[in-house]
């Protein structure tokens, strides 16, 4: 929109016919309300109008639960949706869709047809079932455990695999060299040189937090080998919430592929009601540390 008055009008046509009214007034609007078309005002305030169309709930969630959606609907609406979702959510559809159904969907230029209101109201039945998590803006004072929620999935799982890391260190405190190599054995070569460092460095660990890890460790459902480590966080992490918290943890569910936060969530639902104050302070110290370590 910071074209000429010709380089614009040309720009209008690669909209469908529908769209191209709306985004004549909104541009005749910018203008007036922005020094009658400055280019540096024109650009802050199609940055605000950018931010404000990304705030989706869809941006807040894993494709792949996104994808388990789509799966129920027909190819033209998939490939609809799709045009209004993430780059990183699209890549990640697209490769794990099955065969049948990328080759049945139409191409983008289609999708454009389909009349604006169709589209919103189709945007809006996906963010229904998401939106009564995320779509409610956070509280102020929240602490930091509380706002892990805000983080992306890749943070999220880094640091639950730390927790997890340094778990399994602790809970092989009393293990003797043998035990420790046929459980290494086990796991991916990256996650077990990790599991030797923590050790390494894990120093003394006082009987009542030992015991802990050992009981979290037993707990624990680690049925795939590349997901050990970071199920064993997540368990950690559902000692540590209290039910007045579970709207936070509930966000990062769906931050997570749908195997990993269902997994989640069945902790969740099996520890929370029991977590007490004590013992869920400490568990939560603990992950603060480890985000702040991360982050530094």
């Amino acid at each position: 929109m910071l074209l000429d008055a010709e380089g614009t009008e040309a720009l209008f046509t690669c909209f469908p016919p529908d769209q191209q009214n709306s985004l004549k007034e909104g541009l005749s609007f910018l203008k007036q309300s922005t020094k009658n078309g400055d280019p540096k005002a024109l650009a802050l305030e199609l940055k605000k109008v950018q931010a404000l169309s990304q705030k989706s709930v869809l941006g807040e969630v894993h494709p792949d639960w996104i994808m388990e959606l789509l799966m129920k609907e027909p190819p033209r609406l998939v490939a609809t949706v799709l045009r209004y979702l993430s780059g990183e959510q699209v890549r990640y559809i697209l490769e794990h869709l099955p065969e049948s159904v990328m080759a049945s969907l139409p191409p983008l230029d289609q999708t454009f047809s389909i009349r604006t209101e169709v589209i919103d109201i189709l945007k809006r039945k996906f963010e229904s079932y998401f939106d009564s998590f995320i779509e409610r803006e956070l509280p102020a004072g929240l602490d930091r455990f509380e706002t892990l929620c805000v983080h992306s999935f890749h943070d999220l799982e880094l640091l639950f695999k730390d927790i997890g890391f340094k778990e399994m260190a602790m809970a092989f405190a009393t293990l003797n060299e043998k035990a420790i190599q046929a459980i290494l054995s086990r796991l991916p070569l990256e996650d077990s040189e990790n599991l030797k460092i923590h050790i390494a460095q894990r120093g003394d660990v006082v009987l009542d937090r030992l015991k802990r890890a050992q009981n979290n460790l037993l707990a624990s459902e680690m049925k795939r080998s590349e997901y050990l480590i970071l199920e064993l966080g997540l368990y950690v992490y559902s000692k540590a919430v209290m039910p007045h918290q579970a709207e936070y943890a509930k966000r990062i569910v769906y931050k997570f592929p749908r195997e990993v936060g269902k997994q989640l969530k069945k902790y969740l639902d099996r520890n929370m009601p029991h977590n007490q104050d004590m013992g869920v302070k400490r568990y939560q110290g603990e992950i603060v540390d480890s985000l702040k370590r991360l982050q530094n």
